[in-house]
C-alpha cells in the first residue's frame, strides 16, 4: 500500500468517525482509529484548514494537569446537500446540513410531462435556489430519488413505470454538463433505506432489514391513467443496499396478482385507487402486502421491517405485518422481527436521497477485491467532488 493511499484511507476514516459520532476529542479519535497521535494531529489540521471539520471546544485538563482535550466535529456549515423526490405531478425537496439537520423543505405541484429527469431536476434546482432567497446557504451536492430501475453508480435510469420512461436516460452525463455540483440518483425505495442507514436507529448497529415504501401515485402506463397504491422495497444486508445483477432488486409485484390490471395487487384498478378511503380495501391491501413481505423476512432471516411514505398514516398495518410474519414462521419459537415506521412520512424519499449523498461523501474507500469495488469507489468519488480537497484512495 502506497503512502498516498494510506494517508487517503486514514483521512477518510477520520471524517467518517467524526460524522458518525458527531463529536470526539482528538485523543478519543486517536484511540478509536488505532493510529499515531502525530498522524491524527497532522490530518486533523489539514481537514480543519479546509473547513470541513472544526474545533468546537476545549475540555478541562485531567486531575494531573496536562493539555486540555480538543473536541472535534464535522462542520455543519461547510455546505448543504439537497435531496429531491421527482414524481409525475409533484416534487419534494429537502435541504440538510452535514449533520442531517433540515434547513429547507418544500412540496410543490409539478408536471413532469415530456421532460427528462435531468431537465426536471434543473428546473426544481432553480426553484429551490429562488426559494432560498438571500440566505447564505451553499449547496455542495444533491441527490435525486425516483421510481424505476436505476444504476446509481453510473447514473442511468434504465426504465421507470411510475415516470412513464421506457428508454435509458443518462443523468450524470447530462447534469455534469450544466451544473457545478455533483448529483447522485437512486431508486426511491432505496433512498428510504439510505435515510435509515444514514440517520435512523440502525446507524451504529449494522443489521439486515427490508424497507417498504408505500405511496399513492399518478402512473401512466400502456396509455391508461392509474392512480392508486404503489409499493417499492429495498433490501439491506449489513448496511449495504442490495441491487441485484441488473439493479431491479426490490421491484414489487404481489405473488397473488392476477389479471391485466395496472396495479401491483390482486384487485382491480378502481379498488386500488380508493383503497385509502375504504377500510375494507385497505385491510385487503395491508394483508396481501404483509403476506409478501413475511415470506421475504423469514426466508432471508431479516431483523427489521421499516415502512415509509404515505403508508405511515395507517398505523393498523403494523399489527397486520406482525401477524403475517408470525403465521409464515415455521418454528414454535417466536420470531424476533421488529416492524416500525420510518417517521419521515412523505419526506422519506427526498430526505433519504440527501442521506445517501452524505453516506457516500463520508464513506470509507472500498479496498476489497469485490466485483463492485470500482463502482463503489466511483460513486464515493463523485460525492467527494462536493469538497474543496481530494482524498487519494486509488
Amino acid at each position: 500500500m502506497t503512502k498516498e493511499l494510506t494517508v487517503g484511507i486514514n483521512t477518510a476514516r477520520i471524517l467518517r468517525t467524526l460524522w458518525v459520532n458527531k463529536t470526539m476529542s482528538q485523543t478519543e479519535l486517536t484511540q478509536h482509529l488505532g493510529i499515531t497521535k502525530s498522524t491524527v494531529s497532522k490530518l486533523v489540521k489539514e481537514l480543519n484548514d479546509t473547513g470541513i471539520i472544526s474545533i468546537i471546544s476545549k475540555g478541562d485538563a485531567g486531575p494531573l494537569g496536562g493539555r486540555k482535550p480538543v473536541f472535534l466535529s464535522v462542520n455543519p456549515e461547510y455546505g448543504a446537500v439537497l435531496g429531491v423526490e421527482i414524481q409525475t405531478d409533484f416534487f419534494v425537496a429537502v435541504l440538510i446540513n452535514l449533520h442531517g439537520e433540515k434547513l429547507y423543505t418544500e412540496k410543490k405541484a409539478f408536471s413532469l410531462g415530456t421532460m427528462s429527469i435531468s431537465e426536471a431536476f434543473r428546473k426544481i434546482y432553480g426553484e429551490v435556489i429562488s426559494g432560498l432567497g438571500s440566505t447564505r446557504i451553499r449547496i455542495i451536492g444533491a441527490a435525486i430519488g425516483c421510481g424505476g430501475i436505476i444504476n446509481p453508480y453510473h447514473g442511468i435510469v434504465y426504465q421507470s413505470n411510475p415516470l412513464n420512461l421506457h428508454e435509458p436516460q443518462y443523468v450524470y452525463e447530462t447534469l455534469d454538463e450544466s451544473l457545478d455540483i455533483p448529483v447522485l440518483i437512486e431508486n426511491d425505495a432505496n433512498c428510504g433505506a439510505w435515510g435509515e442507514i444514514a440517520f435512523g436507529k440502525l446507524r451504529n448497529s449494522p443489521r439486515d432489514f427490508i424497507y417498504v415504501l408505500g405511496e399513492t401515485r399518478n402512473n401512466k402506463a400502456i396509455n391508461a391513467e392509474y392512480r392508486g397504491i404503489a409499493i417499492g422495497t429495498s433490501i439491506v444486508f449489513g448496511h449495504k443496499v442490495h441491487y441485484g445483477h441488473d439493479f431491479s432488486a426490490g421491484e414489487f409485484q404481489s405473488v397473488f396478482r392476477t389479471g391485466e390490471h395496472l396495479n401491483q395487487f390482486n384487485m382491480n384498478d378502481e379498488e386500488a385507487g380508493i383503497y385509502e378511503d375504504d377500510e375494507g380495501l385497505f385491510q385487503k391491501v395491508a394483508r396481501e402486502l404483509s403476506k409478501n413481505i413475511a415470506f421475504l423476512v423469514n426466508m432471508l432471516n431479516l431483523s427489521e421491517v421499516i415502512l415509509g411514505g404515505r403508508i405511515e398514516y395507517h398505523p393498523e398495518i403494523l399489527e397486520v405485518m406482525h401477524d403475517e410474519i408470525n403465521k409464515n414462521w415455521a418454528y414454535d419459537s417466536p420470531t424476533r422481527v421488529s416492524v416500525r415506521f420510518s417517521e419521515l412520512k412523505e419526506q422519506t424519499v427526498a430526505y433519504g436521497a440527501a442521506g445517501m449523498f452524505l453516506e457516500q461523501l463520508f464513506a470509507l474507500p472500498d479496498v476489497s477485491a469485490s466485483k463492485h469495488q470500482g463502482d463503489v469507489n466511483r460513486m464515493r468519488e463523485r460525492a467527494a467532488r462536493a469538497t474543496s480537497f481530494t482524498i487519494e484512495v486509488i
